[in-house]
């Protein structure tokens, strides 16, 4: 397992049909001058838009998120707040932010590395409230990575863990008005065919009884995007 150095912010948005379209554009467009803001020599910039099709939105009470962008940053995250303000004053012209977007702030940890996937599995996850924050995220890396790595059709498994006043300090200083995850679990895939054949054999490895005992799951969201940008540095 390795922890990046890198801060990462993560910004959500619902947005259906033609609204999708423009928040992505919107983005793709943005994307170079994000990285002048992001300031480092790997700086990146990825944005990824929800499948027309997907079974594990399906699971969700809410449906999830429809743009995920990523922005990734060395220099610190007085960089990464201003890179997130410049692109959500751009997706407000297109959706509410305060109600339509999610802020968070985190660190990988990379439990298995993989070259770049066309596809991503996330899960935006809330702990049971019987768990603190911290003792949530030492048993997600130490206990619950077990069965990530478990998991079959996925190349790589990365933990996003979140930094809640960090993740607050960027929604307050964005506008969104979401921010209270406690982690993001990715998957990068090349198939979505493959991942959901194999998630009748996933849902038996014991991931799931597992899951129970500290992710609030009626609260936690997954959903499948493809890549539509990546830029870097």
């Amino acid at each position: 397992m390795e922890i990046s150095r890198d801060h990462k912010a993560l910004l959500f948005v619902r947005a259906s049909g033609e609204r999708k379209r423009r928040v992505v554009e919107c983005a793709r467009s943005a994307a170079p001058g994000l990285l002048n803001v992001l300031g480092a020599n790997n700086a990146s910039v990825t944005v990824l838009s929800s499948l027309t099709i997907d079974p594990f939105r399906l699971m969700n009470r809410v449906p999830g998120y429809q743009v995920t962008i990523e922005l990734r940053t060395e220099t610190g995250r007085e960089a990464l707040s201003g890179a997130a303000r410049s692109l959500v004053g751009q997706v407000k012209e297109i959706v509410d932010p305060r109600s339509r977007c999610a802020a968070v702030v985190g660190h990988d940890y990379t439990f298995r590395a993989c070259s770049p996937q066309p596809l991503r599995f996330q899960y935006l996850m809330r702990r049971r409230r019987d768990f603190t924050h911290e003792a949530y995220s030492k048993r997600y890396a130490e206990v619950h990575s077990e069965f990530g790595l478990k998991t079959r059709g996925n190349p790589g498994y990365v933990q996003c863990h979140i930094d809640p006043d960090a993740s607050r300090e960027l929604a307050k200083a964005t506008g969104c008005g979401c921010w209270d995850f406690d982690s993001v679990a990715q998957l990068d895939l090349s198939s979505l065919t493959r991942f959901a054949v194999l998630a009748p054999y996933n849902a038996t490895n014991g991931g799931i009884q597992d899951e129970k005992l500290f992710i609030d799951r009626a609260a936690s969201y997954m959903f499948v995007s493809k890549v539509v940008v990546r830029t870097q540095a």
